[in-house]
């Protein structure tokens, strides 16, 4: 909890805790928005695991979608998705392209509305595990909304080096006005 603290009240400098890394606000829509370490404001080496918060809507046709993010651009991943609309609850299981990073309005949805999601990859640098992703997300609907919880996995022990977020249709842009943020967690 002192970390998020930390972050909310603006410390976040060089040498604590929280670090932000990298930022990407699209000015057009977009296929594949990529973050590097080589890009970033300190090496991804330096940190146990990488927070990205996304604010972003898909141009793939339809009311409501997700967006991914692959690691390293590698294959093989599984979620576990726990959402809501305030009527009813779901529950379903995926195999991926990608850690499933925020729940976003389509192309049908009204035009000013974007989703959201705060999403925790952990342990990017332990070479004996899998990473994890963890995914708060939300968006409007209409006036109607959902929200959900998703876990993922990465299905490999490679560090991870980039993060590229997609469509999850595979088949679309990320939209204009989409934005991106990046952090690096150092261990405590």
């Amino acid at each position: 909890m002192s970390m998020f603290l930390s972050v909310v009240a603006g410390q976040g400098a060089v040498g604590d805790a929280w670090v932000a890394l990298n930022t990407s606000l699209l000015t057009s829509d977009t296929t594949t928005v990529t973050m590097t370490s080589a890009g970033a404001t300190e090496p991804w080496s330096e940190f146990q695991d990488l927070m990205l918060i996304s604010y972003g809507r898909d141009k793939h046709a339809g009311t409501i979608g997700h967006l991914i993010c692959k690691l390293n651009t590698g294959s093989s991943y599984r979620t576990a998705d726990f959402s809501g609309d305030g009527a009813s609850a779901t529950s379903n299981r995926y195999t991926d392209d990608g850690i499933r990073c925020a729940i976003v309005p389509r192309d049908t949805a009204d035009a000013g509305e974007y989703g959201t999601g705060i999403t925790i990859l952990s342990d990017i640098n332990d070479t004996a595990k899998y990473t994890t992703g963890l995914t708060f997300a939300g968006c409007d609907q209409d006036g109607a909304g959902i929200i959900g919880q998703l876990t993922s996995v990465w299905e490999s022990t490679a560090a991870v080096t980039s993060v590229s977020i997609v469509s999850a249709t595979g088949a679309s842009d990320v939209a204009d006005e989409s934005r991106f943020d990046l952090f690096g967690l150092r261990a405590r």
